[in-house]
This record gives C-alpha cells, structure tokens and sequence, in this order.
C-alpha cells in the first residue's frame, strides 16, 4: 500500500483518534489546530498536585467502549472513580444542601447522607428512583423507542423532585446545553446512560488523565498549531489548505473533525455547498466553562463537597 499524505484539520477526540489510526495503517499525517496545543486537552490544569481534566472525563465503561478499548490498545491503563453528587438549594440570603450522596460497599445500593434529604426527600427520592427505573424497563420493551426525551417525561409520572432535582442536572453536566434543548434530545441514548447510572455502575478516569491519552495518539505526527485553517479547496493535483498566516500546503486526503459550526468558515463554499448545507443541520450550544476555586459557589458545609455540586 502507498501512503497518502493526509491533513487533519481539529485536535479533539475525533480528529486525534483519527490520525493515530491513519498513522498506524501507514499513511503520513499532519495535523492542523488553530489552538495553541492540542485541543483535545487544551484545558487540563494541574493543581495541589493533581491532574483536573477540562471538562470531566470520567467513563462509564458501557457508554465509552470505544475510548476505553483505544487507550487499552496505547497502553493506558484506567482507574475506578465514584462521583457522588451534593445538590443544593439558592434562596436569598442563604445556600441550603438537601442532598449528597454514596453508595453502600455491599451491595452498591444508593445513599442519601444528610438528615435533611432523608427528612424532607427521602421518600420522594425513593419512589423517583423506583419510577424512573420501571419507565426506562418499560421503554426499552416498547416497540416506539422513537421519542424526544420531553415527550419520555410527559409519558411518564416520574417524581418532581428526584427528576428536576437530581437526574436532570447530571444530564446537563454530560450533554452541557439547556432544558429546553435536552427535551428536544432523542431518548434513547440519555436513557441507556441513565440505566447504567442508576446500576450504580463504578466509572473509569484513565492514568494520567487526558494529556496521557493524547500524548500517546499524536506520537510521531507531526502537529502544526497556533493558525487557524482559512480556506480548504480541490484541485486536480490534490486538496490545498491554506491558514492564517498565510502558508499553503497540498494533501492527497483532508479529514475535517471539526465543530459544524466552523466547516463553512474555511471549506470553498462552491465546491462544498452540498457538504456545508447537510453539516448546518447539526445543532450546536455555545456554553462557558469556568475553572475557579471560589469556595463561594461550593456547599456552605466541607463535609458536603462531592466530585458534581449542584447549586439550584
């Protein structure tokens, strides 16, 4: 086999993966982030002497066999992690924690820690936890598993509090976008990532975190970053893509593993107008991520820290 030049435009997840698997099948790669460093792990921070992955890279071994099964194949070797929740209230003049949680060693069974949640929630949070777990059984018999996850919830009594107040927030820390657009969602994935949740199921975080894995998928490739890419375009000759300062290269193949939202800023609009009109009907949210050590924004009481605080 003749190895084909080959441009990466993006350095998440999608484009490094690709580009390790395009490097080991033989082919030469170059890959383009307009970053300064690789994007996949552009935010990780150390701190006290601790790896802090931007945003949370915990996996659940079912929903991330394909990660999980490349770092086993680069030689990185994972750890079990618990992240408990604290779930707090905002009033005016005051933070009020109901909830934080564990689970038993035997057994795994949810745990709700503090008195307060227990007094007040305990038995709502039961029955949402019996609820929920009866809907999404029922769901997965049902021949229409073709539904939104706000006509899921209009389908089924599932408690308020449980929902709203504790399952609800988990969803918009995995999917990072608003209620309104986690309604429009399709189900099925959010529900088989909230059966393997409720399981109580141990989630992996790899050795080293992040920066580990992307180390070793960009090992051996040559990575140009610093300039975003401006315009890509088709010759006879082969792809040419140009960046912002100015430099121009050729390729005989170009993967773009970049957001949609940013394809239609570099690809020639004539030669890709069928390409670009598809990749617009991808959805995107922009949201911010905010790395801070305001104790402020945390449970009022330290014994009531947890991996997710959720203030409400």
């Amino acid at each position: 086999m003749i190895g084909l030049d080959i441009a990466v435009i993006g350095s998440g997840m999608a484009g490094l993966a690709t580009a390790r698997i395009l490097k080991d099948a033989g082919h030469n790669i170059t890959i383009f982030e307009a970053l300064p460093g690789p994007g996949m792990d552009s935010h990780s921070i150390e701190f006290e002497d601790g790896l802090i992955d931007a945003p949370l890279r915990v996996m659940n071994p079912h929903l991330w066999k394909n990660t999980l099964s490349l770092a086993t194949h680069l030689g990185i070797k994972t750890y079990p992690v618990r992240t408990y929740m604290a779930c707090s209230w905002l009033f005016e003049d005051r933070t009020e924690t109901w909830l934080t949680t564990s689970r038993t060693r035997i057994g795994n069974f949810p745990i709700i820690n503090n008195r307060k949640g227990i007094q007040q929630y305990g038995w709502r949070l039961v029955k949402g936890m019996l609820q929920l777990k009866t809907a999404i059984a029922k769901f997965f018999k049902s021949k229409n598993q073709d539904i939104t996850l706000a006509e899921f919830i209009n389908r089924n009594e599932i408690e308020e509090v449980f929902w709203h107040g504790a399952v609800m927030p988990v969803l918009y820390t995995i999917c990072t976008c608003d209620p309104k657009t986690i309604g429009e969602w399709p189900a099925k994935p959010l529900l088989v990532f909230l059966r393997q949740l409720t399981d109580g199921d141990a989630l992996l975080r790899l050795q080293g975190g992040t920066p580990a894995l992307v180390d070793k998928l960009i090992e051996g490739i040559n990575i140009q970053s610093g300039a975003a890419i401006t315009r890509v375009h088709q010759q006879e000759d082969g792809v040419i893509v140009e960046n912002s300062e100015g430099q121009s290269q050729t390729f005989d193949r170009v993967v773009i593993a970049t957001p949609t939202t940013k394809v239609q800023d570099f690809l020639d609009n004539q030669q890709f107008a069928e390409d670009i009109e598809l990749l617009k009907q991808f959805k995107f949210e922009q949201g911010d991520l905010v790395i801070h050590t305001d104790q402020t924004v945390m449970p009022p009481k330290r014994k009531d820290w947890s991996v997710l605080s959720y203030m409400m």
